[in-house]
């Protein structure tokens, strides 16, 4: 084998484990050791939702997520609960679904899943700060950002929101876990889901 021949082949060697790494980058969600570095958006900072009061007598929990999100889907049972846990005390807690589909899409997508909010925003995530899903935004009376979730929530980090949610409304009740599964596809996930609590989504045409 001449020399010329090596070094082609060491190449090729090189960019195919390039490319190996890039797509397993992209297409393969990790878990993240900072979450933080996931949101653009910083505590303190206002949220804009278009069409949702700037200030009020309640704060505001905001769900960024996308029909087509694997780990969304699979959460889409601890979105339901939130939505009771809101619904058990009419106008202390607002829920907020924000999407980056066209409204009649976002609306059937929640009425589907039996999600109930108060407003609906249909805009690009990262109009938010947010840059992968699902990722959970609490904001005060004013909308400005007070903590955030971001990925794959298991049973220890729900029982975590929530415990946060009662504090902010303690007339909510939490309602107790849905006993029924939620299809989750690609199934290839579901070792991700149950062994990890955050295993968020790039968001498409975005960079980490």
């Amino acid at each position: 084998m001449g020399k010329l021949e090596k070094i082609a082949n060491v190449s090729v060697i090189l960019a195919s484990l390039l490319l190996v790494f890039t797509v397993t980058r992209t297409y393969w969600p990790g878990q993240t050791p900072d979450s933080g570095a996931d949101l653009q958006a910083r505590v303190g900072q206002p949220i804009n939702l278009p069409g949702v009061p700037t200030s009020g007598s309640q704060a505001s929990l905001v769900l960024a997520i996308t029909e087509e999100c694997p780990y969304c889907i699979a959460n889409l049972p601890f979105y339901r609960r939130l939505a009771a846990f809101r619904s058990s005390a009419p106008g202390a807690l607002r829920l907020v679904a924000v999407l980056p589909s066209q409204p009649e899409s976002t609306a059937r997508f929640l009425q589907v899943h039996e999600i109930d909010v108060d407003a609906t925003v249909s805009e690009p995530l990262d109009k938010i700060g947010v840059q992968v899903t699902p990722t959970l935004l609490l904001l005060d009376r004013n909308v400005k950002l007070t903590q955030s979730w971001v990925g794959f929530l298991d049973a220890a980090k729900q029982e975590e929101v929530l415990k946060v949610l009662k504090e902010v409304c303690p007339s909510c009740a939490v309602p107790t876990a849905a006993a029924s599964l939620t299809p989750i596809d690609p199934p290839s996930l579901v070792p991700a889901l149950v062994s990890s609590g955050s295993n968020p989504i790039p968001l498409s045409g975005e960079t980490r």
